[in-house]
């Protein structure tokens, strides 16, 4: 019961009443985000989840992995859920910035669902790897199980990640 509370109440953080939030759905993956007073917040559902699996996903800012990506990592390991602020360029493991600027409201696990609620700024201070998230720009969004190593280390994704023109400023919250 507490857990469906939670998700009522940030749901209504993620609509609100000013605006509309906007969404992202593939596979298992559910991402609602919006904009309010310079911060940009985000709920996550991943479904199909069970407390033995190993793996993750990602949201990606930017034009390509070559160009450089500032990157949100969701590793998930044995029902232990991690997000973390990392930036990958080239076709190499991504690294962690040296400056997270990702704060986590909550995690939540019902049954075979995780849901993860959490926030960064629009703009924020770290200019050589965080994509300041202002206008329009491109989002990848890496879905399915991508293989991870039980230390955390993340293998290729399964398939090629989702790119979506994103103006965030239409997702008003």
């Amino acid at each position: 019961m507490h857990l469906l509370l939670s998700l009522t109440a940030v749901s209504l953080l993620i609509q609100g009443a000013a605006g509309a939030a906007c969404e992202f759905q593939q596979d298992n993956f559910h991402l609602q985000y919006g904009v309010r007073e310079g911060m940009v917040h985000f709920r996550l559902i991943l479904t199909g989840i069970t407390g033995r699996h190993t793996m993750w996903n990602a949201i990606g800012f930017g034009q390509s992995m070559y160009a450089g990506l500032d990157l949100i990592v969701f590793r998930i390991n044995n029902g232990q859920v991690q997000v973390s602020d990392e930036y990958v360029k080239g076709f190499t493991s991504p690294w962690r910035d040296a400056s997270n600027d990702i704060t986590i409201n909550s995690v939540n696990h019902l049954d075979n669902m995780v849901v993860i609620s959490f926030r960064r700024p629009q703009f924020t201070r770290d200019h050589a790897f965080d994509a300041q998230l202002s206008g329009c720009q491109s989002w990848k969004f890496a879905t399915g199980m991508n293989p991870m190593s039980p230390r955390g280390d993340i293998f290729h994704h399964r398939t090629t990640p989702t790119g979506r023109m994103v103006c965030i400023e239409q997702c008003r919250i």
